[in-house]
């Protein structure tokens, strides 16, 4: 397998594990790292990660916060991390998104009207 950074969904109850593994990130080249150094490094206010591997060169990555929806009836509540991200809302799971800047966490959905919902960083 390429040089590669593994995203791993952090928020289940018993931690990360491959059954979490939410994204992973090739390296441009593919060289022997042989001594397995490397370092990452998280700005979670600004949404990056930064990940070097020695003989492969670095990442920088931008990623917008994990949306969780709770139903209820006749509604939905939507959650993020507002810190690096902002809601988007379509009629169509195709687009277009547009933003809700007046959309703040949590968010009430009526579910009168079908809505799709992203994040955008």
């Amino acid at each position: 397998m390429p040089q590669n950074v593994p995203i791993y969904d952090l928020t289940t109850p018993n931690g990360p594990d491959l059954t979490t593994l939410v994204d992973r990130e090739i390296f441009a080249v593919n060289n022997v790292n042989g001594n397995g150094t490397g370092a990452v490094a998280f700005d979670v206010a600004g949404g990056r990660i930064f990940a070097l591997n020695s003989n492969n060169g670095m990442l920088a990555l931008t990623y917008a916060g994990r949306l969780s929806i709770a139903r209820g009836v006749g509604e939905q509540v939507l959650t993020w991390p507002t810190a690096v991200s902002m809601l988007q809302s379509a009629t169509n799971v195709a687009g277009p998104y547009l933003d809700m800047p007046a959309a703040t966490s949590p968010y009430t959905n009526s579910t009168d009207a079908v809505k799709f919902f992203r994040l955008k960083h």
